[in-house]
């Protein structure tokens, strides 16, 4: 049993209001089976039974305000999941690759209403290859989600944001189907070394990774609460969203600063974290 509420701690979400995630209440239970390798891949399986809720903004940052929470339905769910994972693994031509899919059957009641079903999909694919003294990148995000119009939101497909949208706002777009692909070069560049104590020093030099990145989004609409009742519903355009940037990684590649710029009705965006890996 398990209950998700308040905001992830964070510096940047306790200083600035900047919480990248969107969480909804849940109680249940779930069981999960995992099988060993099978040439690279692992299988899994699991189910779940829940009862899932929105839940409202308690807190208040340093300066700002947190964006207000999706408007997740109160139900009453059953989830059958299938999962396929491939670790980073040395592929054709050198090209490291990576991936994670899963797929849900659905069936959720709300209210007194009659159970529904939907499915749900997402695939995930990592390509790194190096080229020398620089290293091509490629991450793919590709989810989608069938059933009818009256899908919750909290089962909807979600992207904009550094990781699927850099140059839109964190989950600006909320859709039955989205796909999201970034392309970059990350080269070695000269840069000050400076000392970490018993650590050692830093290298002297740091990577930049100019990119591109392109985000396909079928019919999006607003998800969240602006006040008590909701606010209406209002759609953002959907369609092709591409943007461009460039990224600084840092201490032993560790640290991340990315710079980006929406190219259709977005913006001008900045990010730190650690990296992935």
């Amino acid at each position: 049993m398990r209950e998700t509420s308040g905001a992830v701690s964070s510096i940047a979400a306790q200083e600035f209001g900047s919480d990248f995630t969107d969480l909804f209440g849940t109680r249940g239970v779930s069981l999960a089976l995992k099988s060993a390798p099978v040439s690279g891949f692992t299988f899994g399986l699991t189910g779940s039974v829940e009862r899932q809720r929105r839940l409202s903004v308690s807190a208040t940052p340093a300066t700002g305000e947190y964006q207000p929470t999706i408007d997740a339905s109160a139900l009453r769910a059953q989830t059958v999941s299938m999962l396929i994972d491939r670790p980073t693994r040395l592929g054709p031509l050198g090209v490291e690759m990576q991936l994670h899919g899963q797929g849900a059957f659905i069936r959720f009641r709300d209210s007194d209403a009659d159970y529904r079903s939907i499915e749900r999909g997402v695939l995930t694919v990592n390509l790194e290859r190096p080229i020398r003294t620089t290293r091509f990148v490629a991450r793919s995000l590709v989810v989608w989600v069938g059933g009818n119009d009256g899908i919750p939101a909290q089962f909807l497909a979600f992207a904009g944001g550094p990781s699927t949208g850099p140059g839109y706002v964190f989950h600006q777009f909320a859709s039955h189907s989205v796909l999201s692909q970034r392309v970059e070069m990350q080269l070695p560049v000269p840069f000050a070394s400076f000392s970490l104590g018993r650590y050692g020093r830093t290298p002297s030099s740091i990577t930049l990774a100019p990119f591109v990145n392109g985000l396909w989004v079928d019919q999006p609409v607003s998800v969240r609460v602006f006040g008590a009742p909701p606010g209406p519903i209002a759609n953002e355009r959907a369609g092709f969203h591409p943007s461009a940037g460039i990224s600084a990684l840092t201490i032993f590649d560790l640290l991340r600063f990315d710079f980006a710029r929406g190219l259709r009705d977005g913006r001008w965006t900045f990010s730190v974290d650690v990296t992935t890996d």
